[in-house]
């Protein structure tokens, strides 16, 4: 007869089966298909009921091995593992209708037991580890925003050593703004409240490892945010107050650099471009040039009309408008500017030119209108080119605003204006790929209010941003709200000394279009600025109308300039009458390039030339080679795309054009 296994020798197989079921449990379930679709949360009750049931059938089995077999002993085992079986299936059932109707207790993973973190700062801690983000640690001292706007804490990541074994896993040194969606959705689900994706933002802070976290509890871009003046005389070397983060913390920058703002219409450039003139209409040592084409008389009219016959200087030294006179304008800045960079140290003390350009892409685009320069002629985008790379050291600088930041609306040298630029402001743009493309991180949300927009230069991070808001003084556009309008900032700038270049500036340098331009605010002024710009003729200049006004204006300021010598005792008539000195001092000449297609219209000939099917870039590109105008097939490409949108050409298929 064969021998019997031992108790002793049964147990110690029983309990090793248990303690296997616990340990590799969890995993089980985890990589269970049936179980793919359920939170961590729930798949650890179930691994929690699983060992429960496990642990309760090794002990009966446990027991039925150690007590003597008799017919009591039998009945009570029985009823036992009856009532354990039911008590099993009815147990699966209620943690099933557990799972399944019950939401998820808060959870707080950081350490409950630092006394330092408030309930809030703990349930953001909770909010990180939902989602997957445990390795970030939540610093004490969370600050609330302005107007209960939210809050801001401070996060500090770790070292893969210091993190927690079950958090390993994706654990990073770095937390990026793609982490901001999870979170706000991590938090939306703890709290119960709807949060929208961009109402959490994620900044680095200098120290290592330390990050700031915002979290709205409501739009703050949406709101106006009125502009408060302070008329104080300043430098402006000075930081100017560009906008307000979403935390409500003011950003200051310097205006003395080369500067881009990129935007659509209506996406607030104007009303960072008012922010810039409120702080420099305030500096001593500065003087505005600004330039246009479509719509520089709604840039610069709250400025000047208040001093309107008042025989004061406006506060803006020189308005050009229209693509000759602008060229001009830039031509006297790099004058000025290699002029000044040819005197000696000791006699350096001369005010920042900042030049403003609005809407550049329109002046950028013509080649055809030209002005001379250095032996060469020069278009728009060349001269703006030969500013951003030389007239730094001489103290002028360019701020230049466009609808897109594409090489192309920089016209033939935007290549070489990027890559000048120290800093760049973002607005809303219909071009979804913009804010990307600018700021290589794509994975930041688009601006969509007016005055909404990203700051960042070559050593700064990105900054989202909200313009404070100037009221304009035009009636067709809506009043936001009670504060200063435009001109009465103009007007408070009356008491500071907005006098001309100096010859120890520049002056003689800046030549003949800065002496005849318009300095007071008159008819004539306020005419030359709302009318259309003259057609040069083909010998190059302005048309008569254009010069008769110069004229009158030079004669003007003769007269007056003559008569406070008379009041001083000063005659300076000659006691005859002598022939005129010819003047030597003369306007560059501007050029008007000969009667030729611009690229735009050779691709519109090119196309006439397509069958039904259209020709793509490529085509296009080869065939603009073969007529000696070499452009890569990107540059064609966004051509292209141009064109469809002003519904100059069709698109008949993706890539596919006919005229």
């Amino acid at each position: 007869m064969t021998e019997s296994v031992p108790v002793w020798a049964i147990i110690p197989v029983i309990i090793t089966a248990v303690v296997a079921v616990v340990i590799i449990g969890q995993n089980i379930i985890d990589s269970c298909r049936r179980f793919a679709d359920t939170a961590t949360w729930q798949r650890r009750r179930i691994w929690i009921g699983t060992n429960a049931t496990a642990i309760t059938y090794a002990a009966w089995t446990i027991t039925a091995s150690l007590v003597t077999p008799t017919w009591q002993t039998i009945m009570a085992l029985t009823f036992a593992l009856v009532i354990i079986t039911v008590g099993t299936y009815w147990g699966a059932r209620g943690l099933e209708w557990r799972l399944t109707h019950v939401a998820e207790p808060a959870r707080v993973t950081q350490p409950s037991t630092d006394p330092l973190l408030t309930k809030r700062e703990l349930v953001m801690a909770a909010a990180l580890d939902r989602a997957g983000y445990g390795y970030a640690r939540v610093l004490p001292d969370a600050t609330r925003l302005r107007d209960n706007a939210g809050w801001k804490f401070r996060l500090r990541t770790q070292s893969t050593k210091m993190v927690k074994k079950d958090q390993r896993t994706g654990a990073s040194h770095k937390l990026s703004s793609e982490a901001a969606e999870p979170i706000a959705i991590a938090l939306q689900e703890i709290t119960g409240k709807q949060i929208n994706s961009d109402w959490v933002r994620i900044r680095k802070e200098k120290g290592a490892g330390i990050y700031s976290m915002t979290v709205l509890n409501y739009d703050v871009m949406a709101e106006v945010i009125p502009y408060v003046d302070d008329p104080t005389p300043t430098s402006v070397t000075t930081p100017a107050l560009i906008g307000i983060e979403i935390d409500g913390t003011p950003r200051y920058e310097r205006l003395d650099s080369h500067q881009r703002d990129i935007g659509s219409t209506r996406s607030g450039k104007s009303s960072l471009l008012h922010l810039k003139l409120a702080h420099l209409t305030r500096c001593e040592d500065a003087i505005v040039w600004i330039g246009g084409t479509e719509k520089v008389y709604d840039l610069v009219a709250g400025w000047l009309e208040p001093y309107e016959n008042t025989g004061l200087r406006p506060p803006i030294d020189w308005v050009a408008n229209g693509v000759t006179d602008m060229l001009h304008m830039m031509t006297a800045l790099m004058r000025v500017a290699r002029w000044r960079q040819a005197q000696p140290y000791s006699q350096r003390k001369w005010r920042t030119i900042i030049l403003i350009l609005d809407e550049f892409s329109f002046a950028a685009e013509n080649t055809q209108i030209r002005i001379e320069y250095d032996y060469e002629h020069h278009t728009v985008s060349s001269m703006a080119a030969n500013l951003l790379r030389a007239a730094a050291s001489g103290q002028g600088f360019g701020h230049f605003a466009a609808q897109q930041s594409t090489i192309d609306n920089f016209g033939t040298e935007g290549s070489k204006v990027i890559a000048n630029m120290h800093t760049n402001h973002a607005f809303a743009s219909k071009d979804f790929a913009e804010i990307g493309r600018q700021t290589g991180d794509y994975a930041l949300p688009i601006p969509t209010h007016k005055g909404e927009f990203y700051s960042f230069g070559e050593d700064a991070d990105v900054i989202h941003l909200k313009a404070p808001y100037i009221q304009t003084t035009d009636p067709s556009k809506p009043k936001l709200h009670d504060g200063a309008t435009v001109s009465d900032i103009a007007w408070a700038r009356r008491h500071i000394d907005h006098t001309p270049l100096t010859v120890s500036e520049g002056a003689e340098a800046a030549g003949y279009a800065y002496a005849q331009r318009h300095q007071y605010v008159d008819a004539a002024y306020l005419d030359y600025l709302t009318s259309m710009e003259p057609t040069p003729t083909s010998t190059g200049g302005n048309d008569t109308a254009r010069k008769n006004t110069a004229d009158k204006a030079y004669e003007r300021e003769m007269a007056k300039f003559e008569q406070e010598l008379a009041e001083a005792g000063i005659d300076i008539r000659p006691d005859t009458e002598q022939p005129k000195a010819e003047v030597v001092e003369r306007a560059p000449a501007i050029v008007v390039a000969a009667p030729r297609e611009s690229r735009d219209e050779r691709i519109c000939r090119i196309l006439t030339t397509a069958d039904d099917d259209g020709m793509n870039a490529q085509d296009i590109a080869e065939a603009l080679a073969g007529e000696g105008d070499k452009c890569s097939t990107a540059v064609v490409s966004s051509t292209l795309s141009r064109l469809a949108r002003a519904e100059k050409i069709q698109r008949v298929s993706t890539g596919h054009y006919t005229a």
